[in-house]
């Protein structure tokens, strides 16, 4: 059985193992697409390449920066030269330094924003040249909610904070600007334990929490609450044909939890969520997010 996105070529930023960008390669090649994994880590870009060709599936390292013009460029070239076309980018590529509005060096807020904010520019702007080309492409950019909804890592970092809510504005922006080309552009909000933000300690073989806000449900509820592959069917649902007419709106997956942001959206409250026992399938979340929207 062909695969939802069988005959896509797709790049993952920030794709090395050990993220949200890790499974969201997994599962982009399970379902047909042709990967770029890019990583500024070789080692661990070539990982996840390593998982997916021993699946069957079909993928290729990058190692260039985010953080440049010239990085962003050269992400998709890999792609149009190792696969021929480019249908889907991913923005997920980031990095994390602490440091208070009085604490923050310059050189730690360049770094983050470059990465996160510049990253995103510079790759969707070389990919979007791209894809008007074929009149139709995907772009998915990660944010995060600890700028606005809770205390937490996001609020020990100014520039981290500045950065996922300019991807916001970017993101709104860039939907509206490559609309008639074809070209969706939708962001995620996600939660997940990651080698970025690995949570809290737990003891040995407890469960991990719901994510805030979510009353623990039993057991079944809690089981594998917090890894990034919970959070890859809702992004890799924004990619496939049945998400064409879907763009310019933000998105919430962690856990057992998939949400839709109001629109204008308060990133406090999503418009209306569902849950279920369990994780998520790409076919559950296109049956119930147009519910919702």
């Amino acid at each position: 059985m062909a695969g939802k996105l069988e005959g896509k070529s797709a790049v993952v930023t920030g794709g090395g193992v050990g993220g949200i960008g890790e499974a969201v390669c997994l599962l982009l090649a399970k379902e047909g697409a042709k990967v770029v994994v890019n990583d500024y880590k070789a080692q661990i870009a070539d990982e996840t390449v390593e998982k997916i060709k021993k699946e069957g599936g079909a993928a290729v390292a990058n190692y260039d920066s985010v953080a440049t013009m010239q990085g962003g460029q050269g992400i998709i070239n890999a792609a149009v030269k190792n696969f021929g076309r480019l249908d889907i980018l991913i923005n997920i590529a980031g990095n994390y330094l602490v440091g208070s509005i009085l604490e923050q060096t310059e050189a730690d807020w360049d770094a983050q924003i470059n990465v996160h904010l510049k990253g995103a520019f510079s790759c969707t702007q070389a990919a979007a040249k791209e894809m008007v080309k074929q009149k139709s492409g995907r772009v998915v950019n990660v944010s995060s909610p600890t700028p606005f909804a809770y205390k937490g890592f996001g609020s020990r970092s100014i520039a981290y904070s500045a950065a996922k809510s300019g991807i916001i504005g970017f993101t709104m922006t860039a939907a509206m600007q490559l609309a008639e080309h074809g070209i969706t552009v939708n962001g995620i909000i996600p939660g997940a334990v990651t080698k970025l933000f690995p949570g809290p300690p737990r003891p040995a073989g407890a469960a991990a929490p719901p994510p805030p806000g979510v009353a623990p449900r039993g057991p079944s509820m809690l089981a594998g609450m917090g890894s990034p592959d919970f959070v890859a069917p809702t992004i890799v649902f924004l990619c496939t044909d049945d998400a064409k007419g879907i763009t310019g709106r933000f998105f919430h997956a962690s856990g057992s939890r998939v949400g839709v942001y109001a629109y204008p959206f308060d990133l406090n409250t999503t418009n209306s969520s569902v849950y279920k026992v369990g994780q998520w399938t790409i076919d559950e979340v296109k049956e119930v997010i147009p519910r919702m929207l």
